[in-house]
């Protein structure tokens, strides 16, 4: 009975356009080497534009969700660029020698953020259904 459910010509037609889309969708994603979509980290852009913007340049979108987040990481990196003055050092030099320790500090920052929206999530259900959450 299964197998003459595979070979019924409305199934056969279904099971086609299934494979025809995987094929597609395969051949779409692989067509290059380096896809952005897939090789970009979206920390880095982040991370690029909040440096731009504390540095005076101007960001290339506003309407986006992530802007929020890149004018809070420029008030963040606002000691470095302080230090950066201090020093008479370039502001992007200095960002750029020390990438490694500014990731470690956007990521952990991030990591904050995550979990401080987990728990107003969490506090606000708990409000709303009067359900305790340890």
């Amino acid at each position: 009975m299964t197998v003459s459910i595979l070979f019924h010509k409305r199934n056969r037609i279904y099971f086609f356009i299934i494979f025809l889309y995987f094929v597609v969708g395969f051949l779409f994603i692989k067509q290059s080497k380096i896809n952005i979509f897939y090789e970009v980290d979206p920390d880095a852009i982040y991370f690029g534009n909040a440096i731009a913007l504390i540095d005076g340049q101007q960001v290339q979108y506003k309407a986006h969700p992530g802007t929020f987040l890149v004018q809070l990481l420029g008030i963040l990196f606002v000691p470095l660029k302080i230090f950066s003055l201090l020093t008479n050092q370039s502001f992007i030099l200095l960002s750029v020698e020390n990438i490694q320790n500014l990731f470690i500090f956007l990521r952990l920052f991030m990591f904050f953020l995550l979990i401080l929206g987990i728990i107003f999530l969490l506090k606000s259900i708990s409000l709303i259904t009067r359900f305790y959450f340890p």
